[in-house]
């Protein structure tokens, strides 16, 4: 690539462009002048819409030579061209504006890509292993990378003589990509034994190794890299132990040759040496902290069995003390001091302190998209501000966070002068905008095909905002809503929203009815009202026993100490048959506004949160076939009726990563009020208190781009329907099903079947999961456990009976993309009756195991 580093040429281009007016301008004249505009030639693939769409910003910019290396820095960052000439043109002839032109020379364009000599390793598995792809601009460097890819490749399954050659071919269409490949023969360990292992058995050391013998499910390949690292990791096993000066001596290969295999005999000579104790540690020249506060930061005390591995740890901690308060140009050396008759090592510390670094600038690269400051205001650190560790790493978490980014690389060169540094950040963006359509066929005869059109861009435009429009057409559901958040209003951590939407939902048949089908018909205002059930009937039981009491006294009801015998029932688990059942229609317009302000604080994220919606909404149903058992259903039969919402939330998030946490907690309390003093048809509280976990228990680098990790992660939610503390004269608790409290399958409760019938009004959601990553950024396989409870009165969580809770074991894939939230498990589901596990039949296997596909979505991110 050719780079114009200087502006003669720029130059020269406004001598070649003088002829065309009267009177010659001074040589910079273009310095101080507004851009008019950009001009391109020599675009052939790449188009000019897109690049004005980068340079767009610079419009009306004043020109200057600072800005025009930005401009051209974006443009070979874009790694479209080999060459950009540029030149200043007078937009005039009083060259009031300058036009800027640039002539590129693209870069060839990807037409075919083929590999040759490959025999063991298939074109598919090298065509995913490589970065460039069809249509791709292809340079020396892009070249180099995916052949150093390909050896890598090979390198891992054993071939460590392979040898990769790209080559570039001109095509009638385009360029074509050839990888020309010698394999050399593959390796395989067939054994590996130790000499000089006095202290440790060779058991114990082949266990530390990634480097196996081949064997039953095991290949056996040879991975020189990995080889030399498991070396590494013995000698550290010593040193871990005191044994400083263990070693490996000599490392004796012998090749056996069977056909095109070449078998690997691998024996390890070691050299164990003395084990050594901890001598102390001392400190030469620190003055801005003091001797006990370096010394705290090391957990080995004097006499210890020296650890190396822990001893370097804590020396970084050390390191990191002063990087994180910016003195990054202190000069810190460790002196070691061994006793090999006492066997005693210590360490002195020399420092030489200097002040503290400053960031010059913050350069940001690969941002075509996403406007600058939407990066910058991510970042808690400033051009001028004290260089801090923790602040940029922060920053870069908030950066992912966004979900903008496929990759964030930060850089930090040295800056103009002494105490100075810059800080780059370089960016790879992901796909934001998010367009889904579905379609399913079956369901409701009436309307056998369900369709669902979404469009959301969570960076619209580049400017960091959300908005999103979908239409939904299912048989039980139909719904066109619009929404729009900005999460920095006014430039603050203030968070802006508003939502509108029209809809029409079935609810199925969930709803109880009263027809007197095998009962007697009540108003619903009853002390002992019942719904038709086919069972119970409404008399009077005993809440503990069951037993039945004729005449209670109005004491013994309001206390609790009797209920309905159907009560009872559904206390234990009884479901109303489907024929007792009936569904009803409603039709919704709401509109929501939401905002909340984000606080960084030194115990995590504090966001106070607040929203108001309001909808207008009505029911029907055949009052000729069916007669609901709520009297309120009934009364606001075909009436149109305000519901207003308005919730009051705070939480506390220390997570790393939004979407797919691995360390952190999440804590949470929301109170919603619907209706009361807000008027309208519904009177309600719902508080929800959630409480999240999560935890690496071991992150351990397999490969470059894989790591061996398990993250526990632990959650729970309570969430009650309460009575409104005040009412409009004449109302009381009024919650439609809609509004009541389930275990639906899908959010809560992994593949159970919605209940209870009609709702409760305490949820408590439980869940334990292991979580596994098989590519970090895209999926990770979750092992679960379930086990939510529900009760239809407000009911303590200690007091919920174990026959109310649901509980399922799994496991399955979640993908964390944020354009496929969707989990796919295999489970299986059990409750406790009478004291007794009962296994619930699922689909899958029906015969044997039992068990159930589950299907749901990651939804709850916040």
């Amino acid at each position: 690539m050719r780079v114009t580093r200087r502006f003669i040429i720029l130059l020269l281009s406004v001598v070649i462009s003088l002829p065309l007016f009267t009177q010659e301008p001074p040589p910079d004249w273009y310095l101080g002048k507004p851009i008019k505009e950009f001009s391109f030639s020599g675009l052939s693939a790449v188009s000019e819409n897109e690049i004005r769409g980068i340079l767009r910003p610079y419009v009306g910019k004043i020109f200057t030579n600072d800005l025009f290396w930005e401009i051209q820095s974006k443009l070979y960052a874009l790694e479209y061209f080999d060459e950009i000439i540029p030149s200043a043109q007078p937009a005039d002839e009083n060259y009031s504006a300058v036009i800027i032109h640039f002539e590129v020379k693209e870069f060839p364009s990807v037409d075919r890509i083929t590999f040759e000599g490959n025999q063991r390793v298939r074109d598919s598995e090298l065509l995913d292993t490589i970065l460039l792809k069809r249509g791709d601009m292809v340079t020396q460097a892009k070249l180099r990378a995916d052949e150093r890819a390909i050896i890598e490749l090979y390198h891992e399954k054993g071939f460590p003589e392979a040898s990769v050659e790209g080559v570039l071919r001109e095509g009638d269409r385009g360029t074509e990509v050839v990888f020309v490949i010698s394999e050399g023969p593959q390796i395989i360990v067939r054994s590996i034994t130790f000499s000089g292992n006095l202290l440790y058995p060779e058991k114990t050391l082949r266990g530390l190794m990634k480097t196996k013998p081949q064997g039953f499910l095991v290949s056996g390949v040879y991975n020189e890299q990995t080889f030399q690292e498991d070396l590494r990791k013995i000698e550290d096993y010593y040193a871990q132990r005191g044994y400083i000066d263990a070693r490996i001596t000599h490392v004796e290969k012998t090749e056996e040759i069977e056909g095109d295999r070449h078998y690997l005999h691998i024996t390890i000579y070691l050299s164990e040496g003395e084990q050594y104790r901890f001598g102390g540690i001392t400190f030469e020249g620190n003055k801005i902290f003091s001797t006990e506060r370096l010394r705290e930061l090391f957990s080995l005390e004097e006499g210890d069995i020296f650890d190396r591995t822990a001893f370097s740890r804590d020396y970084q901690k050390l390191l990191d003390l002063y990087y994180e308060n910016g003195y990054i140009f202190n000069r810190i050396d460790l002196r070691e001091e061994k006793d090999s008759e006492q066997h005693l090592v210590s360490y002195h510390v020399m420092i030489e302190e200097r002040g503290r670094a400053h960031i010059e600038n913050i350069i940001l690269r690969g941002n075509t998209k996403t406007k600058d400051f939407v990066i910058l205001r991510e970042l808690p650190i400033e051009e001028g501000d004290v260089f801090s560790k923790t602040k940029i790493v922060e920053g870069l978490r908030n950066l992912y966070n966004l979900q903008y980014f496929t990759s964030i690389a930060p850089e930090t060169p040295a800056g103009s002068t002494e105490g100075l540094m810059n800080l780059v950040i370089n960016v790879e963006e992901a796909p934001t905008a998010n367009i889904q359509f579905g379609v399913n066929f079956g369901g409701s005869s009436d309307f056998p095909v369900a369709a669902t059109v979404a469009w959301s861009d969570q960076n619209f435009l580049g400017y960091g905002l959300d908005f999103g429009v979908n239409l939904t057409a299912a048989p039980n559901e139909q719904t066109l809503g619009f929404n729009y958040t900005d999460r920095w209003l006014f430039g603050k951590r203030w968070t802006g929203g508003v939502s509108l939407s029209i809809s029409h939902k079935d609810t199925g048949k969930t709803i109880p009815q009263d027809t007197a089908i095998d009962g007697i018909i009540f108003t619903g205002n009853e002390d002992n009202a019942v719904p038709d059930n086919g069972l119970y009937t409404g008399q009077w039981v005993d809440a503990e026993t069951g037993e039945i009491v004729p005449n209670p006294s109005q004491e013994q009801i309001d206390a609790g100490d009797v209920i309905t015998d159907y009560e009872y029932a559904r206390r234990n688990g009884f479901n109303i048959p489907e024929e007792y059942l009936m569904s009803y229609e409603t039709w919704a317009i709401s509109f929501g506004i939401n905002t909340g302000y984000r606080f960084y604080t030194p115990v995590g994220r504090l966001t106070p949160s607040t929203y108001f919606s309001t909808s207008l909404t009505t029911l029907d149903y055949d009052a000729s076939r069916y007669r609901p058992f709520d009297p309120t259903t009934r009364e606001n039969r075909g009436k149109w009726l305000f519901v207003n919402k308005w919730n009051l939330g705070v939480s506390l998030d220390t997570r790393d990563i939004f979407y797919s946490p691995s360390s952190g907690y999440y804590l949470s309390q929301q109170l919603l009020f619907v209706g009361g003093f807000l008027g309208g048809s519904r009177h309600y509280i719902q508080p929800t208190t959630k409480m999240e976990g999560y935890l690496t228990l071991f992150d351990i680098p397999v490969a470059e781009n894989w790591n061996f990790k398990w993250v526990l992660a632990a959650h729970t939610r309570l969430t009650y329907n309460l009575d409104q503390f005040w009412v409009p004269e004449g109302a009381t608790y009024q919650a439609t099903s809609l509004d009541q409290l389930y275990v639906d399958g899908f959010f809560v409760g992994r593949g159970w079947p919605r209940e209870p019938i009609g709702g409760g009004r305490t949820l408590w959601d439980n869940w334990i999961e292991l979580r596994m990553p098989l590519i970090e950024q895209i999926m990770w396989w979750d092992f679960y456990f379930d086990f939510p409870a529900f009760s239809v009165d407000v009911t303590a969580p200690w007091d919920i009976p174990l026959e109310n809770y649901r509980f399922g074991v799994g496991g399955g894939i979640r993908f964390v993309i944020p354009q496929f939230p969707l989990r796919f498990y295999i489970a299986k589901r059990f409750k406790v009756v009478d004291d007794k596990i009962e296994w619930q039949e699922g689909s899958l296997f029906p015969d044997s195991l039992g068990l159930d596909f589950v299907f749901t979505i990651g939804y709850d991110l916040y």
